[in-house]
């Protein structure tokens, strides 16, 4: 399967899109619950996922087989910038738009291999199963059916553009898995009475490290807080205990950023200095200069995105 096959599937992907839409109004109208879903273990849903991921990985072999390198451009300047970690680590280089965790990441897998090509495919075959396990644990924490999350992960194995960006250094796949199963970790923490506090800290930490690699997991992890908080405040028991137990988790998914924005202020002398130098090339490229309600409102496109 080459490049132009991405454009052949589209239709595949937006038919997934509406059987997944349709199956959760199935599953959430009411009069549904007295029709019972088919049900599985467990194990075989894993199952489902295993062999997903399997699919994504035989579809990326085809592709860089073929001659396939890269997407976008960012994906090579990642890659080299990784190399350049691996060879002599920084945490930040003037005028770079980017985090330093998916340098670590790669550039730890390239000291370790020795090949930074290898090095890179091998790790993002390794983070492809991330998002694929974490619609998994999210539709189970939701929902406490394996037949919906495994349904849900066969439904969005074919999403083509997933394996265009699964394929070197880029940080779409693994900050996807690691906010979906940092959230499945605390919804499934909240719900359990009494509230399982080591999962929901665990959840925290995969939140933590989907900031360290870009700067939209930020927007993601922010709202998901206010969700949690007030899911904290309408909860039973205790009002402290409760608001405790969602402030420590809470603060450990933020607490990368805070830090960034630290060292940013001691290494340049302002905390916004990044962001400040390459606003024209982050998401306000789509506003027009000037119009600040216009630009404010792609902030919510992104996050539906």
């Amino acid at each position: 399967m080459d490049l132009a096959s991405h454009f052949s599937l589209d239709g595949v992907t937006l038919g997934s899109w509406g059987l997944q839409l349709a199956l959760i109004l199935w599953v959430l109208l009411p009069g549904t619950g007295r029709v019972a879903l088919p049900r599985i273990t467990l194990a075989a849903g894993l199952v489902v996922v295993a062999a997903a991921w399997i699919w994504r990985l035989a579809h990326t072999f085809s592709l860089v087989s073929g001659g396939f390198r890269f997407w976008i451009g960012d994906d090579p300047v990642r890659w080299l910038r990784a190399w350049q970690w691996s060879q002599d680590p920084f945490l930040h280089q003037p005028g770079d738009p980017w985090l330093v965790g998916p340098y670590v990441l790669h550039g730890s897998m390239m000291a370790l291999v020795g090949d930074p090509l290898l090095a890179t495919r091998l790790l993002a075959s390794l983070l492809a199963v991330l998002p694929l396990l974490g619609s998994f644990l999210l539709c189970q924490a939701l929902f406490r059916s394996a037949v919906v999350s495994a349904a849900a992960v066969a439904l969005i194995a074919p999403h083509w553009l997933h394996v265009l960006l699964g394929t070197g250094a880029m940080t779409e796949i693994p900050v996807t898995g690691l906010l979906l199963i940092g959230l499945a970790c605390q919804v499934f923490a909240l719900g359990e009475r009494p509230p399982l506090r080591g999962l929901a800290w665990i959840g925290a930490l995969c939140l933590a490290l989907a900031t360290s690699l870009h700067v939209a997991a930020w927007i993601h992890v922010a709202a998901a807080q206010v969700v949690l908080g007030v899911v904290a405040l309408r909860g039973s028991g205790p009002l402290r205990a409760r608001l405790l137990g969602w402030a420590g988790p809470a603060a450990l998914s933020g607490a990368f950023c805070v830090g960034w924005l630290l060292a940013l202020w001691v290494t340049t002398g302002h905390p916004l200095s990044q962001f400040q130098q390459v606003g024209d090339t982050t998401i306000f490229r789509y506003g027009r200069p000037g119009h600040r309600i216009g630009n404010a409102a792609i902030y919510p496109a992104a996050l539906l995105y």
